[in-house]
């Protein structure tokens, strides 16, 4: 059977990626929003040469933790990219808060817009 006749489609994997640079104050926080709105997904801290707690912050929040050496945002979003291979790849700030409810929202719609299930 495929999905026109009933059946539920595949999940999806999500992968929230989030490049960071000197983002201890706030990472922490953006981290547990995510992981409470999207206990299912894969959270990815790439920290970008920080001189602060960045990485010690997202993997006390129970982020996986990587390290981009070359600066610049350009080298950590191409590292990113080049290493997660997961179906749906959501990038937001370090410092992004506020809006996870909604992005979370948008997310659990797109296996539908994928599908054609409404």
């Amino acid at each position: 059977m495929n999905n026109l006749q009933g059946t539920a489609p595949a999940p999806i994997t999500v992968a929230v990626l989030l490049p960071c640079y000197n983002e201890g104050l706030s990472i922490r926080k953006v981290v547990e929003d995510f992981r409470r709105m999207l206990p299912e997904a894969k959270i990815y801290v790439y920290d970008n040469r920080s001189t602060d707690n960045t990485t010690q912050e997202a993997r006390a929040a129970g982020a996986q933790d990587r390290t981009e050496n070359w600066p610049g945002k350009g080298n950590v979003v191409r590292r990113m990219f080049l290493m997660i291979d997961i179906g749906v790849k959501l990038m937001v700030k370090g410092n992004f808060s506020g809006l996870v409810f909604y992005m979370t929202r948008w997310l659990r719609i797109v296996p539908a817009l994928a599908t054609g299930l409404h």
